[in-house]
């Protein structure tokens, strides 16, 4: 029956957002705050107007586009991996990177935003004030304001990212839902 079949295949499927979701979270959260720790208060404003047109960009691309790009260069072109498959782990690193770009562009534009907001905050001022080294700024003050907000966007990705898992599952021949 059809709800065999699902429960069959959905592990794959769920291992496959899983997987995407901690790396996404794991390259998402501290570029963002990179990115707004270096671009606050008009600072690197090149540097900040390229991040935004490449993390927009990479955020909008669909999937599927993604996968067949990656597919196209990293196992055609250059032959570095398998381009269909379930056989190991480096038969998970095309469809996790197609997952992961564009979940991880959108992640760490939030981020960034909302770190700028914190370092505009009162409290931080005053920490800059009493000459906390940036370590310490940015571990115990902004941190943890940015993460509340990070992991709610994190889990609404997950949603993204395993209906995202069942088209790259397509492009790359995995069992999946």
């Amino acid at each position: 029956a059809v709800t065999d079949v699902i429960r069959e295949r959905a592990g794959n499927s769920f291992q496959l957002a899983g997987i995407s979701l901690v790396l996404t979270l794991l390259i998402g959260i501290p570029l963002g705050m990179l990115m707004g720790a270096l671009t606050s208060e008009g600072r690197h404003r090149k540097l900040d107007v390229g991040y935004q047109g490449a993390t927009q960009f990479l955020a909008t691309l669909p999937e599927f586009l993604v996968a067949t790009i990656l597919a196209y260069l990293l196992a055609v072109r250059f032959q570095l991996l398998p381009v269909a498959g379930d056989e190991s782990w480096r038969s998970l690193v095309l469809p996790v990177l197609a997952l992961v770009i564009g979940s991880t562009a959108s992640l760490s534009r939030f981020v960034r935003a909302e770190t700028l907001n914190v370092l505009a905050q009162d409290y931080v001022r005053t920490a800059r004030s009493k000459r906390l080294p940036p370590r310490i700024l940015y571990t115990r003050h902004v941190l943890p304001n940015v993460l509340t907000g990070a992991l709610t966007i994190g889990g609404l990705l997950f949603a993204g990212l395993i209906a995202g898992s069942v088209i790259v599952e397509n492009v790359f021949n995995r069992p999946g839902i």
